[in-house]
């Protein structure tokens, strides 16, 4: 990222596997973290992104496994929903 001149706003890490990494490169980096859940929570407020999204933020998506590249896929289209980049 250094190398290119590009710094997200925000850590996301994809429920639930990568969870623990977003944590880690977010505290490395000092950046405040998100994930996004597989499917809205039916109690509470029904979030499907947890955390403080703030609109137009450029965000760095952590997958630890990717086979189909599905869940990567939904994040993105649930972050672009947000208006975030």
């Amino acid at each position: 990222m250094k190398n290119k001149n590009w710094m997200p706003d925000f850590i996301c890490g994809i429920a639930t596997g990568s969870i623990a990494w977003a944590a880690i490169l977010a505290n490395e980096l000092q950046l405040p973290m998100i994930y996004v859940r597989n499917d809205f929570k039916m109690y509470g407020n029904k979030n499907i992104i947890e955390g403080d999204l703030k609109y137009n933020s450029k965000v760095l998506i952590i997958e630890d496994t990717i086979s189909t590249g599905n869940s990567v896929k939904n994040a993105i289209n649930i972050i672009s929903k947000q208006g975030i980049l």
